[in-house]
């Protein structure tokens, strides 16, 4: 199936590139976050607008193709805005982020190009069961976690967030130390912790690693996989 459609970056964590499965189509009230569904590019908006493969390529499109990513919620508002739950019966959705994050547009920022359209044609199944970010996730045992973090907070997207990590990354790099590098919000885009790895930290992981399409999302229980850190 690796032709058959564009996989995005919120499908890294998955095999789906690798191993076939079924699209069938779901009512809506069987919808959940971060189900992996298969959707046709109506329009793709802005000729500047491009989708971020798993491997963290930007690609273009051609025109008609279907991509495959993940139902959420975008709370951008210097941006755009969006949630799956705003699907209406024409079952017509947008690419929120260009890691593949899909659901209804609700409004966006003036400065912004207009966004792709999408049209629903199903969740990807496996053994009569719809497939969800969660499920490629392995159940890790919990361990006391003494680690030492430097944390970076902004006020808002674009404050520079990530360019500080990755300049202190680099330091603690240059001084011998081993370094993971977490990101907790954004936009589910694989450029971001790649930006980090780029600059010698050991490992790197994001939401999309315990399964979430982005973090704007209900308290529920998370499970993370943690044996390469």
């Amino acid at each position: 199936m690796k032709n058959l459609f564009i996989y995005t970056s919120l499908t890294r964590i998955s095999d789906l590139a690798e191993k076939d499965f079924n699209v069938i189509q779901l009512p809506r009230d069987q919808w959940q976050t971060g189900d992996y569904v298969v959707c046709k590019i109506l329009d793709p908006g802005s000729s500047s607008l491009l989708l971020e493969l798993s491997n963290g390529r930007m690609r273009g499109v051609i025109g008609g193709e279907s991509i495959v990513g993940a139902l959420g919620e975008r709370y951008a508002t210097l941006e755009a805005t969006g949630t799956w739950r705003k699907v209406g019966e024409d079952l017509k959705m947008n690419v929120l982020t260009g890691a593949g994050l899909l659901g209804k547009l609700t409004s966006k920022s003036a400065f912004m190009p207009n966004m792709m359209e999408l049209e629903y044609i199903g969740h990807t199944h496996r053994n009569d069961k719809a497939l969800n970010m969660q499920d490629f996730v392995k159940p890790s045992v919990n361990i006391p976690f003494t680690t030492p973090v430097v944390l970076f907070v902004g006020t808002s997207m674009s404050a520079g967030k990530t360019t500080s990590a990755r300049i202190v990354t680099n330091l603690f790099k240059a001084a011998g130390h081993k370094v993971v590098g977490a990101k907790l919000t954004g936009a589910g885009r694989y450029k971001d912790i790649l930006a980090i790895k780029d600059v010698g930290a050991d490992a790197v992981m994001d939401f999309a690693d315990v399964g979430l399409p982005l973090p704007s999302i209900p308290r529920m229980p998370l499970r993370i996989n943690c044996s390469n850190c």
